[in-house]
């Protein structure tokens, strides 16, 4: 559980939902919310008496807002995780899954580059500017620059000569050099986002990337709705029916090319799903990555694999004896012509070698009598 990102974010969603639960009971429980409170001139007090203190109950109110404040961020996380469902839908998670490594990674280098300059700033104007006298306002500061909101004439007012060293310097690596890697890492992960779509539509997978999410929704909403199956019309409970061993097999055709297939009118092939039984098709995924466990999982979850059942005969011990003779003398006779088409090739190999000997002979008593002849001449 505790490998998959998801399921971190729901378990911290949760534990963050308990929190906000437990605070806003404290907060709607306090004497603050009774309405038995005596105000004076100089305090508020209880119906006890007791002078009530705002300060703990105001900061858990503002602690309380800015955990709903992560738990919504979060919530937007779940979201948008949820709509990798879709290879449509999910082109925002998708990129960002393609340059996540990257972008942390310069993000890191881009912190290091932005505490140097922070620090240079804190030095230069630390002592005459409210805002650069401590790092986290310093640190806001040159993120307000970075973003394009800047007061460059105060900083001129401070330091002449510190702004020029500071501030154009930052504005170029800041703005023109770092802003402008990040926004090219975000391109590279959205083209090879684009790639691994336009690969994935041209491979097997090709159905489920150019799924309409309106197709998709609207099968989640038949799932929801089959446990009311049988108080809807007929009409349109006949959509709960389960896919059948074909529909399986047209879904998996892309993949299938060497499943038995017979030829069209117009050459094309179709697959042949009655002629399909569950080992042949473990054979053909075998090299797709589809376990015979997955595949099974998939098959009796949709209930469309139905193999034939085998059916006893009324033949008799004597009939099926007989029947196996039969079957072995036919095995016979095909063993005999076998060695008779052996016994004829190796004659036909004999006589070629026969040949082969008397054609060399002639070839050597030719040789000899043109080599007499040039001896005479």
């Amino acid at each position: 559980h505790f490998s998959n990102s998801y399921r971190l974010i729901a378990l911290l969603q949760l534990a963050l939902m308990t929190v906000l639960l437990i605070m806003w009971t404290l907060i709607f429980t306090d004497d603050l919310r009774s309405s038995q409170l005596i105000v004076t001139q100089d305090a508020i007090l209880n119906r006890n008496g007791q002078r009530i203190e705002m300060g703990p109950v105001a900061r858990m109110q503002d602690v309380y807002f800015l955990i709903h404040g992560v738990n919504m961020i979060l919530a937007t996380v779940r979201a948008l995780m949820f709509l990798k469902f879709n290879a449509q839908l999910s082109q925002l998670t998708d990129t960002f899954s393609n340059m996540a490594g990257t972008l942390l990674q310069f993000l890191l280098i881009w912190f290091m580059n932005l505490a140097a300059f922070v620090l240079m700033a804190h030095l230069i104007f630390g002592d005459r500017l409210v805002a650069w006298a401590t790092f986290i306002p310093a640190l806001n500061e040159a993120i307000g620059i970075s973003l394009g909101q800047t007061d460059y004439f105060s900083m001129m007012e401070a330091n002449s000569s510190g702004a020029i060293l500071f501030f154009f310097p930052f504005v170029f690596i800041q703005v023109f050099v770092f802003l402008n890697m990040v926004i090219a890492i975000i391109l590279d992960g959205y083209t090879n986002m684009k790639k691994d779509h336009a690969d994935k539509a041209e491979s097997w997978l090709k159905d489920v990337v150019n799924l309409n999410p309106a197709v998709q929704l609207y099968g989640g909403f038949l799932n929801l709705m089959r446990p009311m199956r049988s108080c809807l019309p007929e009409s349109f409970a006949a959509k709960f029916d389960h896919v059948t061993k074909s529909d399986v097999c047209a879904l998996m055709r892309p993949v299938v090319e060497d499943w038995h297939s017979h030829p069209t009118a117009d050459g094309k092939t179709i697959v042949d799903c009655e002629n399909i039984d569950f080992g042949t098709l473990k054979w053909l995924l075998a090299d797709r990555q589809i376990t015979e466990e997955r595949l099974k999982s998939i098959i009796d979850h949709y209930a469309a694999w139905v193999e034939v059942q085998w059916q006893p005969n009324n033949m008799t011990a004597q009939d099926q004896i007989d029947e196996v003779a039969e079957e072995q003398s036919e095995h016979d006779k095909d063993l005999q012509a076998l060695e008779l088409l052996l016994h004829e090739y190796h004659k036909e190999i004999s006589s070629a070698q026969n040949l082969q000997g008397a054609i060399t002979e002639q070839l050597d008593m030719l040789a000899e009598a043109l080599t007499s002849d040039k001896h005479t001449n």
